[in-house]
């Protein structure tokens, strides 16, 4: 289900939600630690050095790599991304709730799409 269904699936309900927020983290991708990946992203990290280094070509011109974050327009860097912010939904929760345990989304929902939060 896209984000779109899922909100207005989610304003259908008997109870709907008083407030939505989006939230962007700007220039999450051109952020990413290339240090951090290496040592966190369970990959072979000669294949994934090799991503980190080969830039990406689009629309016939080579765009080289940067020493620090990751192309949009790798076809890897979708998967990238989503593993960097694995965890997000967790530390938002705990830090709206002020207490570290499951999330409970009985009073809401969050939902992440790459850096996009809603």
């Amino acid at each position: 289900m896209d984000v779109h269904a899922f909100l207005l699936k989610a304003f259908k309900t008997y109870n709907p939600p008083k407030y939505i927020v989006k939230a962007d983290i700007k220039k999450c991708y051109a952020s990413i630690s290339h240090e951090w990946l290496l040592n966190n992203i369970p990959m072979e990290t000669s294949v994934l050095k090799q991503f980190l280094k080969c830039g990406h070509v689009f629309d016939g011109d080579l765009f080289p790599p940067d020493d620090f974050g990751i192309s949009l327009g790798s076809s890897i860097s979708p998967i990238l991304g989503n593993m960097v912010l694995d965890g997000l939904q967790h530390e938002i929760y705990n830090f709206l709730h002020g207490r570290l345990t499951d999330i409970d989304y009985s009073d809401g929902n969050l939902v992440r799409f790459a850096d996009d939060i809603i």
